[in-house]
C-alpha cells in the first residue's frame, strides 16, 4: 500500500518539475544570447562560405561571384542580429566594434560581389570572341565577287 502512496504523490512533483522546465526552456533571449549567436554566426561563415578554395590545377585561390554572394548573405544575418541585439540594450565598447566591423564587411562584400560578377562577365565575352574567332566563318557565296554598288 504504501508504493501506491509513494507513486501517487511523485506523480504531481514530476508533472510539476516538466512543467517549470518547460517555462524556463521558453524564456526569450537576452541581449547577450543574441549577441553571441551574432558572433557564432560570422564564425560559421568565415569557415565556410567565405573561406577561399585552392585550384591546384590554376595554381591560385579561385572565386566566383556565387560564392561571394553566399557569404554576403551570411554575414547579413549576422548583421541583423548584432542589430537586433543592440535593439534588445546590448550595448558596450565590443558590441560597437563588432557592429561596425559586420556593417563595414557587408558593404566590402557587396562591392566585391558587383566587381567579381563584372569580371566574370568579361571573362565570358572574351572567351565567345576567342571562340568564334577560332572557328572559320562560313565561305562567300559566288566566289570572290565583290557586291555590286549600292544605287543612289
Amino acid at each position: 500500500m504504501g508504493r501506491g502512496i509513494a507513486r501517487g504523490v511523485r506523480g504531481p512533483w514530476v508533472a510539476l518539475m516538466v512543467a517549470l522546465l518547460g517555462v524556463q526552456g521558453c524564456q526569450a533571449e537576452t541581449s547577450y544570447d543574441v549577441f553571441v549567436k551574432a558572433q557564432q554566426l560570422e564564425g560559421e561563415a568565415e569557415r565556410s562560405a567565405c573561406k577561399l578554395v585552392f585550384d591546384s590545377s590554376q595554381g591560385a585561390h579561385m572565386i566566383s561571384s556565387d560564392e561571394v554572394a553566399r557569404c554576403l548573405r551570411q554575414n547579413e544575418v549576422a548583421l541583423a542580429e548584432y542589430e537586433r541585439a543592440g535593439a534588445l540594450g546590448f550595448n558596450g565598447d565590443a558590441y560597437d566594434r563588432a557592429l561596425l566591423a559586420a556593417r563595414d564587411r557587408v558593404v566590402r562584400l557587396g562591392s566585391m560581389v558587383r566587381t567579381v560578377t563584372m569580371l566574370e562577365r568579361e571573362q565570358t565575352a572574351d572567351s565567345r570572341e576567342k571562340a568564334q574567332a577560332a572557328t572559320p566563318g562560313p565561305a562567300p557565296l559566288g566566289g570572290t565577287k565583290r557586291p555590286p554598288p549600292a544605287s543612289k
